[in-house]
């Protein structure tokens, strides 16, 4: 067995989840398309922008093309926002170019700055600040600075066809503002020739930063003309394709735990109803599963169902959480009809939890999985000892959570041998009372005996019986002690 390691954030550099089709065609798209060329990878956060983009980078150092990368996260988690514009232009001038168009570019960077500054100095952020920016002399430095800027691209490049890529991550881990802040900066050379942008930013940001920075006259439509002004090939991360069995199997290798082919079926379909194809969440899922693992004792996750149920209370925990939470908060008191209900849209804890439409039809689907996984026997109904199983893992899963809290190890134990004496009445005392009197309701429940240790079992007609002319109630009581521990 493989020594059991958790999965970092990094991001990936090899493909996992079989897009490969999809990297190799950007790749190509990069290296052969006309410039200048801006291109987005958008998606949501986790979803694989990054791992995108650093196996489009590992192929193109493999080609000896040259590129530049830029990761606007490094620097903004510093209070470095304002100065992103300044670092990123750094980065760009010493990045490209000889050491003699370098200093040309620093000296007219330099220029720029100084200019920019004295208006700052005076206090100028409106109309009249705009036009002293816009001045003869800021006109000329910016376009020195570019022309300086395309010169050295054009040192850089070998042959006609070739470019320098410029990669620029985490665009949509700033503030909306600070993004479009970024990307105004980067107009003044997203139109060079032998240039290809590749830009992590999501529509979203860019429509919600154009507002946060012109106001709200600045709608949907302004936000997306500007959008669609700095980007010429929207690349959007192909989540639906993901190969979510591979990325499974991959997952249980690198954590050294073997799985069947069977159960990968089983968690895909838990992943799909749950967290979705989302690469970081699937990585906190297994980490979680993981540290669960090692922490487990020895006959709790012995076989492979008690796992896979961990697994689904997991993908519960992190996708469903106020479902998860009202759960385990109410563990003692819920009925094993219980997910019965849930497994039906018309539950009312829906929508005392709030659920929207479609969170309740994909939970709906995601229940009745995890229904099959408590029915052990696959007889369509949960027993007690299933049920029981059900709330030790539940239980036991509340270590990863931030909102609940686990019993007491005391009480798990005491609730373990009062599930074992249910039996108990099942399978003997009922049959011994049905065998004299006639078929019954019955009841159990349960006294502890706190000065002896032990607990009575009492089982009790709820009808009586006809003797003699008088309804006799009758029970039986049963003492049993706990293993000595």
């Amino acid at each position: 067995m493989n020594v059991m390691t958790g999965l970092t954030d990094k991001p990936a550099a090899e493909d996992v989840m079989g897009i490969q089709a999809y990297i190799d065609g950007l790749y190509n798209f990069i290296t052969t398309c006309a410039t200048p060329m801006t291109i987005s990878i958008q998606g949501d956060w986790g979803t694989g922008k990054t791992s995108v983009m650093e196996m489009t980078k590992k192929k193109l150092e493999e080609s000896h093309q040259p590129f530049v990368w830029f990761n606007t996260w490094q620097f903004s988690q510093f209070n470095m926002g304002e100065q992103l514009p300044v670092l990123f232009m750094s980065k760009m001038i010493s990045a490209i170019g000889d050491d003699s168009s370098k200093k040309k570019m620093k000296d007219l960077f330099g220029k720029l700055i100084k200019i920019s500054a004295g208006i700052a100095s005076n206090g100028l952020i409106s109309g009249s600040d705009i036009t002293e920016l816009m001045s003869t002399d800021f006109l000329t430095e910016i376009t020195k600075l570019k022309d300086t800027f395309q010169q050295a691209i054009n040192a850089k490049v070998k042959g006609e066809n070739d470019r320098v890529v410029i990669f620029v991550d985490d665009l949509d881990r700033l503030a909306p503002g600070r993004a479009v802040e970024l990307l105004e900066v980067l107009k003044i050379f997203l139109d060079c020739e032998k240039c290809v942008f590749i830009l992590a930013i999501d529509y979203s940001v860019v429509s919600r930063g154009v507002r946060e920075k012109y106001g709200d006259d600045f709608g949907e439509e302004k936000g997306k003309s500007f959008f669609d002004k700095i980007i010429q090939v929207p690349f959007k991360m192909p989540v639906a394709s993901y190969d979510i069995s591979s990325y499974v199997k991959n997952c249980f290798e690198n954590i050294g735990l073997p799985i069947s082919d069977e159960k990968i079926v089983c968690y895909k379909h838990l992943i799909n109803h749950s967290i979705g194809n989302n690469p970081r969440g699937m990585k906190r899922l297994f980490n979680s599963y993981l540290l669960l693992y090692k922490i487990a004792s020895d006959d709790l996750l012995k076989d492979e169902q008690n796992r896979s149920l961990l697994f689904a209370i997991l993908c519960m925990q992190s996708s469903y959480e106020t479902v998860y939470n009202y759960i385990v908060e109410n563990r003692e008191e819920i009925e094993k009809t219980f997910f019965d209900d849930l497994s039906k849209e018309q539950s009312e804890l829906f929508a005392k939890l709030e659920m929207d439409e479609r969170k309740t039809g994909q939970f709906v689907v995601f229940i009745r999985d995890v229904l099959e996984l408590i029915d052990t026997d696959g007889k369509n109904s949960i027993d007690d000892v299933e049920w029981y199983a059900f709330k030790k893992i539940l239980n036991f899963s509340t270590i990863t959570s931030a909102n609940v809290e686990t019993e007491e190890e005391n009480e798990s134990y005491e609730k373990y041998y009062r599930y074992k004496h249910k039996d108990i009445c099942r399978n003997i005392i009922l049959p011994e009372v049905n065998r004299r009197f006639a078929p019954i309701c019955f009841e159990e429940y349960y006294k502890k005996k706190h000065d002896i240790g032990c607990w009575w079992v009492y089982v009790r007609n709820d009808k009586g019986v006809l003797y003699n002319n008088r309804l006799i109630r009758f029970g039986y009581e049963l003492c049993i002690c706990p293993p000595a521990r």
